[in-house]
């Protein structure tokens, strides 16, 4: 399909495809349609996978989708297919009743490149992305100004679920993600349960105003996993993390991490008070991680920790119940601003159902 123009003013779904096994939507303008039934789905594009053995195969190139309304994926919604989505496509101001305001995933897989991804609401989680138990790979685009406003849910610009371990890894290179919002965790980014690996791009300015779950916090990127023995490895490489906000873990929180980063800088990023009284809250301007009987591990090499500020306690890093190790980086000018009792200024550790293990290597840390 090329040069597609679909504008129902409201009065229905842009684009239903299915029982294809290859599809192609080439330029053209999808807007202002709607799914909003009960559970309606993909108020833009809804595209499900064919029933005839083949894995529907799908591709959205160089095409506005813009304004669009649903259930589940305002935008586009994909079950079980593999679909791409590239070379300039617009993903903007689209909004779902629960999640995915842009791009709904079930299944499946989805490769995003040279996308922009912006303005797009869900009012669970997943402003911009929400993929369920698919396999993603986003690379070179842009996931800006989109907001998750669920009272517990999260993932302002992407939110990933995955089932654990043996689930797809997924892939992040060089894409920004910039003034993104969630109302619980993950600003920026949420990723629960699934393996993958981040590189290259900045994640700024993003945050996370405060729900029913504050203690997940991450204003840029929050990792969840429902236990440490089988926490999903993810790593996080050459990325900067800056001017990020949240209640806890102001550029980067985690439950249950088993994390590595390398060549990373956070700064300027800061925790935020919200008054919900829960024990980490206004803990880790930069980074806040917190483990499980078990533990739970982080290992930061090469990284730049600098001029976080946490309303409490460490400013730098704070972790409970997690190893940590860390080598040849620096942890510099973080700090905290609660007028007594504040502790740690650089790295705070502690030990709540386990004793963790700190291990320092040519690291330097000063004047925090």
């Amino acid at each position: 399909m090329d040069g597609v123009n679909l504008d129902t003013d409201g009065q229905g779904r842009g684009l239903a495809l299915s029982e294809l096994e290859i599809i192609d939507i080439n330029t053209g303008t999808i807007s202002n349609n709607s799914a909003n039934l009960v559970g309606g789905l993909g108020g833009g594009i809804l595209i499900e996978n064919s029933t005839s053995g083949t894995t529907t195969t799908a591709t959205i190139d160089s095409v506005m989708i813009t304004g669009n309304t649903a259930s589940l994926g305002g935008g586009v919604y994909a079950s079980g297919v593999n679909l791409t989505i590239e070379d300039a496509t617009t993903i903007s101001n689209n909004s779902a009743s629960v999640d995915g305001g842009g791009v709904y995933i079930d299944g499946g897989s989805v490769m995003i490149f040279s996308t922009t991804i912006d303005g797009n609401r869900a009012d669970e989680s997943g402003g911009g992305v929400y993929v369920d138990s698919g396999a993603l790979t986003l690379r070179s685009s842009m996931i800006s100004n989109n907001r998750a406003l669920g009272s517990d849910s999260g993932g302002g610009g992407v939110y990933l679920l995955g089932s654990g371990i043996t689930s797809p890894a997924f892939s992040i290179f060089d894409t920004g993600f910039d003034s993104n919002t969630a109302r619980s965790g993950g600003g920026g980014l949420e990723i629960v349960g699934n393996p993958g690996t981040i590189s290259l791009g900045i994640y700024q300015r993003n945050s996370v105003t405060g729900g029913i779950l504050q203690n997940q916090g991450g204003g840029a990127i929050v990792l969840l996993a429902g236990s440490s023995a089988t926490s999903p490895a993810i790593s996080i490489l050459g990325v900067t993390l800056r001017q990020n906000s949240a209640p806890t873990g102001g550029g980067l929180a985690a439950v249950n991490p088993n994390l590595t980063l390398d060549s990373v800088l956070i700064e300027n990023n800061s925790t935020i008070a919200v008054g919900g009284g829960f024990p980490t809250e206004g803990v880790g301007g930069g980074i806040a991680a917190i483990g499980d009987d078990q533990g739970g591990s982080i290992s930061i090499l090469n990284s730049k920790i600098q001029n976080n500020m946490a309303v409490s306690d460490a400013g730098g890093i704070g972790v409970a119940d997690v190893d940590l190790s860390l080598t040849d980086t620096t942890i510099t000018s973080n700090g905290f601003s609660v007028a007594v009792g504040g502790r740690a200024g650089g790295i705070g550790i502690q030990g709540v159902q386990r004793t963790p293990v700190l291990t320092a290597n040519r690291v330097t840390i000063d004047n925090n």
